[in-house]
């Protein structure tokens, strides 16, 4: 398993690096193995990203909090940070609407693609005569 960060610009693994905040090499999450999973599940950085969110969330509900004397680890803490930023992320990737045919142009463009497929439904096309 192999870990690189670099650039967020530079490849779509930096960049779900870098919206996960998995970019300090001395606390490394996810490999770039898992990172590119996530990208083949998620069809794209933003979704590679919940996709990475959603493995470090069931990565760290694994984990219990431990305590050895006056030493104390908290997983609870970095699990909420996952959750919250999953959340976020969601929320960027809503749909937006869209509307077609709401202009003569754009309904006359739409009829006229020769890619797109013929409607059934067409005016007069219950007339009998």
């Amino acid at each position: 398993m192999t870990w690189t960060y670099t650039d967020p610009s530079s490849s779509d693994r930096d960049a779900i690096r870098f919206l996960i905040g998995d970019t300090d090499v001395n606390d490394q999450q996810l490999s770039n193995e898992e990172l590119d999973f996530c990208l083949s599940e998620g069809g794209s950085v933003k979704g590679a990203a919940r996709e990475a969110c959603e493995a470090l969330i069931a990565k760290y509900t694994r984990l219990v909090n431990q305590s050895t004397g006056s030493i104390n680890i908290s997983y609870g803490d970095r699990l909420a940070h996952y959750q919250q930023l999953l959340v976020t992320l969601r929320g960027k990737m809503r749909a937006v609407p869209w509307a077609g045919g709401s202009s003569i142009a754009d309904k006359t463009a739409r009829e006229e693609d020769e890619d797109r497929p013929k409607s059934v439904f067409t005016v007069g096309g219950m007339d009998y005569e």
